[in-house]
């Protein structure tokens, strides 16, 4: 990761709750694996992340704390990452935070989740080398229902397969 915004209160602040996001710049090293139909992100994203809270949410002033998603690692600027990529609404980042997982100096992937435990697909990913990684993600089979509407955007693709699963 490259950067990430700073927390700052704007003009609607008193009726966010004390939330303040986070937009996270990245650089793509490399894509690892991609289906053979998929479109190709570009070089550098910026996308949302987790970001603030206030622990008072009429006062900016207060503490504030980092906002932490169960099983996800929190991007840092200056670490390395492995995700899972979408398009979504013509903008590219992770299907979900818990599709991020860390990455060791000696290009392992570590899955860390500075709270609770990973996603059973970050955990089969931990400690494997980013080839292996690569390797796992291209040999899994997809959902059968989801590869029936693999022709359609995101969004309708997952509308239909939430349809058919009632």
């Amino acid at each position: 990761m490259l950067d990430a915004t700073e927390p700052e209160p704007w003009p609607a602040y008193k009726h966010s709750g004390g939330l303040a996001g986070r937009r996270a710049s990245v650089r793509i090293e490399r894509t690892l694996w991609r289906r053979a139909e998929a479109p190709a992100a570009g070089r550098r994203l910026s996308f949302d992340v987790w970001g603030w809270m206030w622990d008072d949410d009429q006062d900016p002033g207060s503490d504030l704390r980092p906002v932490l998603e169960e099983g996800a690692p929190r991007m840092q600027p200056g670490r390395r990452y492995l995700a899972l990529l979408v398009r979504m609404r013509g903008e590219w980042g992770p299907i979900s935070s818990r599709a991020v997982m860390t990455i060791a100096p000696d290009a392992r992937v570590t899955s860390e989740a500075p709270v609770g435990r990973p996603s059973p697909g970050a955990a089969a990913l931990r400690g494997r080398a980013l080839a292996r990684a690569a390797a796992v993600v291209a040999a899994t089979r997809p959902d059968p229902l989801a590869a029936r509407f693999a022709a359609l955007p995101p969004r309708k693709r997952f509308a239909a397969v939430v349809r058919e699963r009632g």
